[in-house]
């Protein structure tokens, strides 16, 4: 047999590991791994066949990451000021190693939360780190050059508030840390209910979900975070004059290359209005679904901005309990009594009211 046809096949049934695949530095997670969890992987890793597709390896079972699960056991590393001193940060860039490719998967995105949490208990999970850290510290650098008076003003808020963030923005670098998916807790993270939802349901939303955040640009569910608060829409940012300006082409340019990367070109828009103008009309060869949520009222249905909200998040837990990965499969949402309005529908714009 030819040499490179018998390695490809060799590399699609595991029979031999494609060079750098187990590279030391793709294996660290917080606090490191363990000789024993390794050669389990490499087991694991071992069994599962894989055929190739028009997108990359697909594998026609379960998913890796929850073999994944048992490989990696949880130490819950996340509490009180930030990560576990003996274990410091490693390497958080940590995905799967085998990841499922999904054909017709999506990118769901939604908007951070202005209220958060960084005391409640966490489950047993490890984090990964923003892939735009960087910009996250320097744009905390410069608004702590900022004066209480002018943080009131650019985010309309009190002086109490003002103060507690231009404290955050000035000890940036030592305020704990916490993934962005149990650190929010508006309305939005209650509908998604993140504490409820099992492993393979968080591994499939770090996949799946993206949060877009006004200090962190874009964010994977378990990207670590610090306490902040600096809304999309602040008129506001280096060399910009407001913080959309200075996001939207980074963002939009790593949101192109997830999408490609997850092999996939449909986004399904659950974020605000105002945080999705940062990359509006800039995802090109993107299909962009846009979901409303409506309630029943005397003259017809009607948006609700609290409702919808939880309905959001309560879509995007949907989205990740149940492991969709045909968008067309979306359209059977119904929690919480919503249902699918084909009437009110086309195919970019989907509404759903509740019954």
């Amino acid at each position: 047999m030819h040499r490179r046809r018998r390695h490809h096949l060799d590399a699609v049934h595991h029979r031999r590991r494609p060079a750098g695949l187990f590279h030391p530095h793709r294996l660290r997670r917080i606090g490191g791994v363990t000789a024993g969890a390794h050669t389990s992987l490499v087991a694991q890793t071992a069994t599962v066949r894989t055929i190739r597709g028009p997108t990359g390896f697909i594998l026609p079972v379960v998913p890796a990451s929850a073999a994944l699960c048992s490989v990696f056991p949880s130490h819950g590393r996340f509490g009180g000021r930030g990560l576990a001193s003996s274990g410091g940060i490693g390497d958080r860039r940590f995905d799967p190693l085998v990841r499922p490719r999904y054909r017709q998967a999506m990118i769901a995105l939604l908007s951070p939360a202005k209220t958060l949490d960084f005391e409640s208990a966490l489950p047993s999970l490890d984090a990964s780190m923003p892939h735009f850290a960087q910009e996250a510290r320097a744009l905390a650098r410069s608004a702590a050059n900022l004066t209480q008076k002018r943080l009131a003003e650019l985010m309309h808020i009190s002086p109490r508030l003002a103060k507690l963030n231009a404290e955050r923005f000035r000890d940036f670098d030592d305020l704990p840390e916490r993934p962005a998916l149990f650190a929010f807790a508006g309305d939005v993270y209650t509908g998604f209910e993140a504490q409820t939802l099992d492993e393979a349901g968080i591994a499939f939303a770090q996949d799946h979900v993206r949060m877009l955040s006004g200090l962190y640009g874009l964010l994977r569910p378990l990207d670590a975070i610090r306490p902040y608060r600096l809304e999309m829409g602040t008129r506001w940012a280096p060399r910009h004059k407001r913080l959309t300006d200075w996001w939207g082409d980074r963002i939009a340019e790593l949101l192109r290359s997830q999408l490609a990367e997850e092999g996939s070109g449909i986004v399904l828009n659950l974020a605000s209005q105002e945080y999705f103008a940062a990359v509006a009309g800039k995802l090109t060869g993107a299909r962009v679904i846009e979901v409303e949520f409506r309630e029943p009222g005397p003259d017809g249905p009607r948006f609700v901005s609290f409702n919808a909200k939880r309905a959001r998040g309560m879509m995007a837990r949907w989205l990740c309990e149940h492991h969709i990965t045909d968008i067309e499969a979306m359209r059977g949402f119904d929690s919480d009594g919503y249902r699918f309005d084909p009437e009110e529908s086309d195919a970019e714009r989907w509404r759903f009211t509740r019954t």
